[in-house]
Parts: structure tokens; sequence; C-alpha cells
């Protein structure tokens, strides 16, 4: 989160238009057993968006957060057997997304968005 508000910070003082993707695990709309200290973690990177967004907006600086779903590589490669099967129970696609579909989702928000503000996008594979 501190990371994000930093970024905020620096894309408000510039003093031109930008554009501000976080990438964060969790949508708010989840409910899944995790440690309290992240979720809070994650759950302040969603508040950060929605506040640095109104703040930011007159000045052209557009703020929005990418949260993703497990993934066929990173940190996810990680995750134990047991509970990637979970999550592909869960996933309306039965299945983990892949680098190149996050990219694309992120890509999208910071070069080709020019109205959506504030806003967790759910990029989780229905999850």
């Amino acid at each position: 989160a501190q990371a994000g508000y930093l970024l905020c910070r620096w894309a408000g003082a510039r003093g031109r238009p930008a554009d501000v993707v976080l990438v964060n695990a969790l949508d708010r709309a989840q409910s899944l057993p995790l440690p309290p200290a992240f979720a809070a973690a994650q759950g302040a990177v969603s508040a950060l968006a929605m506040a640095a967004a109104h703040e930011l907006g007159p000045r052209g600086v557009r703020v929005n957060v990418v949260a993703l779903g497990p993934l066929t590589a990173g940190i996810s490669a990680g995750l134990a057997a047991r509970r990637r099967r979970d999550f592909e129970v869960f996933s309306a696609l039965r299945r983990p997304g892949t680098p190149d579909e996050a990219a694309r989702v992120i890509g999208w928000l910071a070069l080709e968005n020019t109205f959506i503000q504030g806003k967790v996008i759910s990029a989780n594979g229905g999850i």
C-alpha cells in the first residue's frame, strides 16, 4: 500500500495527466480464508485508489486497481496443489490466468482507459 501511495503522490505532483494502475490480489467482494494482515493491506490498496481518484481526478490523473487471481507464473506458482485446485473449483473459467492476460488488462487501463476512475477491476477468472 505504501508504494501505491508514493506513486499516487508522484503522479499528482507531476502536473500533467497520467494513469496509475495498482495491482492487488483481492477485489473486496471475495470472502477467503486469509491472514488478517494480508487482507488489511489489500483493502488499503483499494481504499487508496478510491480516495486518490477523487483527489487526483481533477488533475487528469486516473487511479485504478487490477485485482488478479492465481496466475500460471509468479507467486501463484508457489501455491500448494490443493490450494490451486480450490481456486480452480471456484473459478468460472476453471483455470488460472496467464501473465499475458494480466498484462493485457493492466496495459488497457494504463494506455487506453479514458473514463474508469477509482475502481477495482477483477481479472481473476470469475472467482
